[in-house]
């Protein structure tokens, strides 16, 4: 199901990028990666600032 309105963001350049086109494997991956390196970042710069 697919609505109209939507469709008609995801033509434009923003809404394309925010909404994307739909699901990948690949996009779990990163969703991983990038939770990981956070809490990593995170982890680090608040032992280093105690």
């Amino acid at each position: 199901m697919q609505l109209d309105w939507l469709v008609t963001l995801r033509k434009n350049a923003l809404g394309h990028y925010i909404l994307g086109q739909g699901f990948l494997f690949i996009d779990l991956i990163c969703l991983a990666i990038g939770t990981i390196a956070a809490y990593f970042i995170d982890y680090y710069v608040l032992k280093i600032n105690k």
